[in-house]
């Protein structure tokens, strides 16, 4: 899993304005012998609800907690 963060962080600002990211594999995430587990921090699927809740960053109520970041000004 964690090369698929690592990818992700790493190709994503090399992506068109009208291209598309798409992660194979997530099922993996669950599984322990790859690293993940359900709600394990290090997998690729929490590391993705994080970067959907920055997505929404900008309805933010609670702007000393959890406020707009890079992510969220370059995805849409």
């Amino acid at each position: 899993m964690n090369q698929q963060i690592i990818t992700f962080e790493e190709m994503f600002s090399h992506i068109s304005d009208n291209g598309v990211y798409i992660c194979e594999d997530l099922h993996t995430s669950y599984w322990q012998e790859f690293g993940g587990g359900y709600k394990n921090p290090a997998s690729y699927i929490e590391y993705s609800k994080n970067l959907i809740d920055y997505l929404n960053a900008w309805h933010s109520k609670e702007k000393d907690k959890f406020s707009v970041n890079d992510f969220s000004k370059s995805a849409y």
